[in-house]
């Protein structure tokens, strides 16, 4: 490779990169980041409906969820599907703990038909899928896809798995359009033959 292709690769992979970043900013609802797929038994709880809350704990009360972060009050499902939750009130509340960059303690509880109360915490990274938070992405929504609810001899289980939508951040962006600009020169590049 000469020098002067390696040169234009360079402005290349910054352009392709600002576009793709651009992209994400204009449309934002590409998922930026997944939680860990989990597998919850509710043990005694009668079906076939539920509501999940979720947020943040609070150091003071560690039995209880901080109010302004806990999203879900209104969410009941009954079958497998995606729920967004980007518009739910707390929805900021618990954003500006998802982002503070600091591990903080999510708790979730899930309610049945009778109000039987089921709940736990958990580490954020767990729910968040980014350690020690998503502090370093641009987020601007969160859904959570209800993959299962099974039957079972006493009660249901769940799988759930939380998603956050948002705008990719530049770094990943920039990475991106440099592979793509890397994959385009290889396929232009010609190589001499032997003895010519």
């Amino acid at each position: 490779m000469h020098d002067s292709e390696g040169v234009a690769m360079k402005p290349l992979a910054l352009f392709v990169g600002i576009v793709l970043w651009s992209a994400g900013c204009a449309f934002g609802d590409l998922v930026v980041s997944r939680g860990d797929e989990m597998h919850i038994w509710l043990d005694g709880a009668v079906g076939p409906s539920f509501q999940v809350t979720f947020g943040y704990h609070s150091i003071d009360l560690p039995d209880w969820t901080l109010p302004s972060t806990t999203m879900g009050d209104d969410l009941w499902f009954d079958q497998p599907g995606t729920y967004d939750l980007s518009q739910d009130p707390q929805f900021a509340g618990f954003l500006s703990y998802a982002t503070n960059g600091i591990t903080d303690l999510v708790g979730l509880l899930f309610f049945d038909q009778q109000d039987l109360r089921l709940g736990f915490h958990l580490g954020e990274s767990i729910w968040l899928g980014g350690f020690p938070d998503l502090g370093q992405s641009v987020i601007t929504g969160c859904r959570i896809n209800v993959k299962h609810i099974t039957p079972a001899s006493n009660g249901y289980r769940l799988t759930i798995q939380m998603e956050y939508l948002g705008v990719p951040e530049p770094a990943s962006a920039l990475l991106a359009g440099a592979a793509m600009s890397a994959v385009r020169s290889t396929r232009r590049r010609k190589v001499p033959l032997i003895g010519s």
